[in-house]
């Protein structure tokens, strides 16, 4: 499978734009860096590599999911389907883990409203807090 632009759909819409602005290849080439011999390809169907194609349809404003065929067009919309599912996979995920863990935030910070504006005591084992008493008693 490759990416199909729609050079022929391309071609016309740069046309008609410059030809609607009054402008002509070599001073749009110069502004743009490439060079009018791509211009008249491209406005004529041809091929031209990746690149001038987006600095073209950028410079004139042409939406870059325009250029491509229906076929692409419907692969790609496929694409971003699956990426919006996966994003929503992946915070749904974080939600659940954040309730899991009991907390608001990414952070793992609770807000003072969860704590009635007081601080509450983290759940420590038995085993640090023995080791803790004793280090205290040491120093005091």
């Amino acid at each position: 499978m490759s990416t199909m632009i729609d050079r022929a759909a391309f071609g016309a819409q740069l046309k008609a734009a410059m030809d609607g602005q009054g402008l002509r290849y070599r001073p749009v080439a110069e502004l743009i860096g490439v060079s009018p011999a791509q211009i008249s390809r491209a406005v004529n169907g041809q091929p031209i590599d990746a690149g001038a194609t987006v600095a073209l349809a950028l410079a004139f404003g042409l939406p870059l999911l325009d250029l491509f065929d229906d076929a692409t067009k419907a692969r790609l919309a496929r694409v971003m389907v699956a990426q919006r599912q996966a994003e929503r996979r992946t915070e749904d995920g974080e939600a659940e883990a954040m309730k899991v863990l009991d907390c608001s935030d990414p952070t793992g910070k609770r807000s003072s409203e969860e704590t009635n504006g007081e601080a509450k005591p983290s759940s420590v084992s038995p085993q640090v807090s023995r080791e803790t008493s004793a280090v205290e008693d040491r120093a005091a």
